[in-house]
């Protein structure tokens, strides 16, 4: 724009309107409270055409123009004030700051939406919302059409998650809580911080209760989307006390509103607490007998048959050299949501007695280098129940050191050393963890084997 455009531009919209045509407005407004239409609008229509130099006051003038217009039936000349509102509300913004009724307001977009071009109105910013979008058409059809529409759209658009955000939102309503969590699922894929999306998805899994796939997407919710939505709080406090995680199930249950904690599967979950609540810090969660429950053996075989351990000679006692510190995690590594997704998929897997999909869906994360506490310490124990030594052992430097309360990991941990042939590392672990978890004939057996005593 050259320096006399730009002045021109200035002096326009700074220039005091003329008292004529100031005067030539008030009537007609005046005339407009009265609903004296034509009479309004011939003033009206006067002042707009002395009011060019002062783009504010000429907008007012055009927007009651508009509405005295419609009133008296004048749909010819009322066209014609409508797009010369717009051409002014383009170059000079002004309509957001405009003091008028809220239903005047209300009238006259309508009057806009009807009659401007849709496109022209997208053209300019303040106006652009009374174009009615494709997912603002979509919503008002039936359940069935919509779902279908959508599906069509996204069809159409892979790439946008309007779409399939739109579809999960659709069928979490109609209750198909599977077709919720993939259009959910494909969103993430699309964009993994799309909250509303992971919302969605929990909500899916906590109706199936699926609890571990609820919580992974429960947990990765920003703080403020939980303390805005108090039902999502209390989906987190049950699915907490499902996992046991009885020190975060306490600090959720003091977010969750009074009244919905009354809600039936908040009020089970809150009196399983004071029978399972945590032990002090620093010592280690007991049972009845006074320690952790024993290790189970992993399913495909008895301990009897278990193969000996390698002999300490040579590599195999160089390996067995206490590491100290994990691998350093590798460049573009997955990301916290895709991991989190990952974990509960095989802790599920696991429960289910399916270990070996388990294993198959951690591989390539435990590749990945990540150092996630909670991803390698499932990684131990999954093959640790598949037998894959030499990955459980593997483990155990990202672990190092374990904390009291860890001791059925250390247990896992010395048992994948020690039949990797690392001896020494086994040794250490299960000394440590053998006092504080309780006897079974498998624990026995591995700790004697282990130790190397009779």
């Amino acid at each position: 724009m050259t320096l006399s455009l730009v002045l021109a531009a200035t002096a326009l919209s700074a220039a005091p309107p003329d008292d004529f045509y100031v005067t030539r407005l008030r009537a007609g407004e005046e005339a407009y409270t009265n609903q004296l239409w034509a009479q309004a609008a011939d003033e009206l229509r006067v002042a707009s055409f002395g009011l060019l130099e002062n783009p504010p006051t000429l907008t007012r003038a055009l927007f009651y123009l508009a509405l005295s217009q419609s009133r008296a039936k004048r749909t010819a000349e009322l066209t014609e004030t409508l797009n010369r509102f717009v051409d002014v509300e383009r170059r000079f913004p002004g309509y957001a700051k405009l003091d008028a009724p809220a239903e005047a307001k209300k009238e006259f977009e309508g009057l806009l939406a009807e009659r401007v071009l849709p496109r022209t109105l997208s053209l300019v910013p303040s106006l652009a919302r009374l174009v009615e979008t494709d997912a603002q058409k979509i919503a008002k059809l039936p359940a069935a059409s919509r779902v279908a529409a959508l599906e069509q759209k996204a069809k159409e658009e892979p790439a946008s998650t309007v779409w399939t955000l739109e579809l999960s939102k659709s069928y979490l309503e109609t209750g198909d809580e599977k077709a919720a969590i993939r259009w959910a699922s494909k969103t993430l894929e699309l964009d993994e911080e799309e909250t509303e999306a992971r919302v969605v998805r929990a909500r899916a899994h906590f109706a199936r209760s699926d609890w571990d796939l609820a919580l992974a997407d429960l947990k990765l919710l920003p703080e403020k989307t939980l303390a805005e939505t108090p039902a999502l709080q209390a989906d987190l406090f049950v699915c907490l006390a499902r996992a046991k995680d009885w020190t975060g199930a306490r600090e959720s249950l003091a977010k969750v509103p009074a009244d919905l904690q009354e809600r039936p599967d908040v009020a089970a979950a809150k009196k399983r607490l004071p029978a399972e609540a945590p032990a002090p810090a620093g010592e280690p969660s007991q049972t009845a007998a006074g320690v952790p429950p024993s290790p189970g053996p992993p399913p495909a075989a008895p301990p009897e048959r278990a193969a000996p351990p390698r002999p300490q000679t040579g590599e195999t006692a160089a390996a067995s050299t206490p590491t100290t510190s994990a691998p350093p995690p590798a460049a573009g590594g997955p990301s916290p949501a895709a991991m989190a997704g990952v974990v509960a998929e095989a802790r599920k897997l696991v429960s289910e007695g399916r270990a070996d999909e388990a294993r198959k869906r951690l591989l390539p994360l435990a590749r990945s280098g990540s150092t996630d506490r909670e991803l390698r310490r499932t990684i131990l124990e999954v093959a640790y129940f598949t037998k894959d030594w030499s990955l459980a052992a593997a483990q155990v430097p990202y672990l190092e050191p374990f904390a009291d309360g860890e001791e059925p990991q250390m247990f896992y941990a010395a048992v994948g050393l020690f039949e990797a042939g690392k001896v020494e590392e086994a040794r250490t672990l299960i000394r440590r963890a053998r006092p504080k978890i309780n006897p079974s004939p498998f624990v026995d057996y591995y700790t004697k084997r282990i130790l190397g005593t009779p």
